[in-house]
């Protein structure tokens, strides 16, 4: 490994650790407050559940390496397809941007569609997590066949032998860039887009007092803050995946220009507890309270917070 590998791969380790932190802290903070509706606040717990999870299994994988020699050939093989070229970091990567498409859907049915929104919470928590879990399972799971394991070794070769896998992957290439990134895109440009647009002209229908249209605003540029550190920082690796796959550059594991999609997807991973701290009262009153064990907030105070809406 050159020294710019080692450079990327350290820094990586350290992002990977700190984003483990920050997320951690997060996750317990959220777990003593309400943001918004019961899904909105369902769905940042779960976005730093998996960005959790994806900080520390890249924090593993480049403490430990790629390889894992147990000297039992059952399990060699079964790590060989579950940890071999940073298998299980790249489930919570197809977890989180699934993740942050719903936050982005759901935002756009709350300020879109309010009466139905408040009535309909259960199956729109049915919805999204019906379409999360199908969408992750669907671009996920090809990646076993992208290894296989023979004479005690692990290797980085289709499965098995044939021109219909070879195809196969290739298609598969572009359905990653379609469904993992140009549509989430769409989808959550177009969400957020339309939200600012209704926010500047509400339908009578869609009025709303002053400060819950304010707590409405504030949510709307956590959510698309989050959703654009998303985007930016993942296009790298979209755009170096699919040109690896169609053999326009070579792919070569290990190496700086190969790590770098890693660090840039752990840094967003890293920066989401940072910018929900960042832009929400209510989370930061509950760092203040639950973290930091200081209660600078008079008690005497309204709670004019995203609490308050259940939109």
């Amino acid at each position: 490994m050159d020294q710019a590998a080692s450079v990327v791969r350290l820094l990586i380790t350290n992002l990977g650790f700190i984003g483990t932190i920050l997320n951690t802290i997060q996750l317990y903070v959220l777990c003593q407050c309400k943001i918004s509706s019961r899904l909105t606040t369902l769905l940042l717990r779960t976005q730093t559940v998996i960005d959790t999870y994806s900080c520390l299994i890249i924090f593993i994988y480049k403490l430990s390496g790629q390889d894992i020699d147990t000297g039992l050939p059952l399990l060699d093989e079964i790590l060989c397809y579950l940890w071999y070229r940073d298998n299980l970091f790249w489930l919570g990567v197809v977890f989180s941007v699934q993740n942050l498409t719903c936050i982005s859907f759901d935002r756009f049915c709350a300020v879109c569609f309010p009466s139905q929104y408040k009535i309909r919470q259960t199956q729109l928590i049915i919805v999204c997590y019906v379409y999360e879990i199908g969408m992750t399972l669907f671009l996920f799971i090809p990646n076993f066949f992208l290894r296989r394991y023979k004479a005690n070794q692990c290797y980085s070769q289709y499965a098995f032998d044939g021109p219909v896998i070879e195809r196969f992957f290739q298609v598969q290439a572009y359905l990653w860039m379609l469904f993992n990134y140009l549509l989430p895109a769409v989808i959550m440009i177009t969400s957020h887009a339309h939200i600012i647009h209704v926010l500047r002209h509400p339908t009578p229908g869609q009025q709303r007092g002053r400060q819950v249209q304010n707590n409405v605003k504030k949510l709307i540029l956590t959510t698309s803050l989050m959703a654009g550190l998303l985007l930016a920082l993942h296009l790298y690796e979209a755009i170096r995946y699919i040109l690896a796959n169609s053999d326009v550059i070579l792919y070569a594991a290990g190496t700086a220009t190969q790590q770098v999609g890693p660090l840039l997807i752990t840094l967003s991973a890293l920066l989401n507890p940072c910018v929900l701290i960042a832009t929400s009262y209510t989370v930061r009153r509950q760092v203040i309270r639950s973290v930091l064990r200081f209660d600078t907030i008079n008690n005497g105070t309204p709670r004019t917070t995203e609490a308050i809406t259940n939109i």
